[in-house]
């Protein structure tokens, strides 16, 4: 999985040799979203903290980064994103800290990581896409499971990629959305609940479509497909 968020995940770091007294043997982190492919202006920073770096030591290696579980909240990171920064931030802090341990009280340390976060593609774009995969499933009947060619796949039933199904958009239902019924389940979406947004458009219940995912890579109205895990 790391392949798939190792490219929204970036990071950096510096050593000060000679600090502010204050500085001498502590860690600095800085946690920040850039917001679209332009230059580093756009770099929005949104965490900062620090610690001794002797809590580092102290904890064998093992520091949890707790500091960081805020992040998860984010609607703009996912879940994997903010753990796969986490596990290298880790990785990185402890070989820098270690590769200093005769001299890391006298010398300050900073560590930049930084989330990329793509912005949803507008649904036109989206639409385009679904016209031509429509268009090509015209030509190869069996992608969508013809049991009139013995070249059958049973490509909807595989499972969605979860860092796809991860990243789709969510937002709490209120009465102004424009579904009122899952279409999975039949049942009202109900207010503070969360609904699932599908790139094609369609909504679902949150439960109703992860169970769903779980199962087939397909949206269940018009079969756009989410990618899959390679198998």
């Amino acid at each position: 999985m790391d392949h798939l968020v190792d490219d929204k995940v970036s990071f950096n770091h510096e050593i000060d040799p000679n600090p502010k007294p204050e500085d001498a043997g502590r860690i600095k982190v800085y946690a920040s979203i850039l917001m679209s492919e332009e230059p580093i202006r756009d770099c929005q920073t949104v965490l900062s903290f620090s610690l001794p770096a002797k809590d580092i030591l102290d904890s064998l290696a093992r520091y949890r980064w707790e500091q960081l579980n805020c992040l998860k909240e984010d609607e703009r990171l996912t879940h994997f994103q903010v753990d796969y920064g986490i596990d290298q931030l880790n990785e990185l802090v402890v070989g820098i800290i270690f590769s200093f341990i005769n001299i890391y009280r006298d010398c300050a340390f900073s560590f930049y990581i930084t989330f990329k976060f793509n912005p949803p593609i507008p649904i036109e774009v989206y639409a385009i896409a679904l016209y031509f995969q429509y268009t090509e499933s015209l030509e190869e009947p069996w992608l969508f499971g013809d049991s009139s060619d013995d070249r059958t796949i049973d490509i909807q039933c595989r499972p969605a990629c979860k860092f796809a199904v991860e990243s789709l958009s969510r937002k709490v239902y209120t009465k102004t959305s424009s579904s009122d019924i899952c279409t999975i389940c039949f049942d009202e979406f109900k207010m503070g609940e969360s609904v699932v947004t599908l790139p094609c458009g369609h909504e679902f219940d949150d439960g109703c479509i992860l169970e769903w995912f779980a199962k087939s890579n397909v949206c269940p109205l018009c079969r756009f497909k989410l990618p899959c895990d390679n198998i």
